[in-house]
């Protein structure tokens, strides 16, 4: 064999496996990173909702306001939405060991989540406060408490 012959196909092969490796690394991107990552954005609203509309689903009222309308939507669109991200993460063995939420987690999660939203209006029931769930849902999403990272609900009782 030529060295040019030699020359040409190891350039050919460094190439070629070049290529493969980019598309390799473009297909788990988009099919398994970029969904998980929305996903991680959509719990990470939902943080951010239960703490901001903690006063409209843990003291409900009977009185309808432009606000505690805004609670109730904004509960039920993080439920659809962390659905609807859940739904487009494929490669789920993957996926979980990256620390996606479970397609059953979620659906319990989008449950609590419009259980709260329905709760905005109506009666208090001290059996059941609204507050018991938004922990649930902060336990079943891996949300730590601020300044206690990693530690759950049952960790601090």
């Amino acid at each position: 064999m030529s060295d040019a012959l030699t020359i040409a196909l190891t350039a050919g092969v460094t190439l070629g496996g070049g290529v493969l490796l980019f598309v390799i690394s473009q297909l788990l991107q988009k099919f398994v990173l970029e969904p998980l990552h929305e996903q991680r954005k959509v719990v990470g609203d939902i943080d951010y909702r239960l703490t901001y509309w903690a006063w409209a689903y843990a003291n409900p009222q009977d009185a309808k306001t432009a606000e505690r309308d805004k609670a109730m939507d904004e509960l039920r669109d993080v439920a659809g939405r962390l659905l609807a991200t859940t739904n487009a993460i494929r490669c789920w063995r993957l996926s979980l060991a990256l620390g996606a939420v479970a397609p059953g987690i979620a659906n319990e999660a989008s449950r609590i989540l419009i259980g709260l939203s329905n709760g905005v209006y109506g009666r208090f029931d001290h059996n059941h406060p609204p507050s018991r769930d938004a922990q649930r849902l902060r336990d079943l999403l891996r949300i730590p408490l601020a300044g206690r990272p990693e530690q759950s609900a049952e960790g601090h009782r």
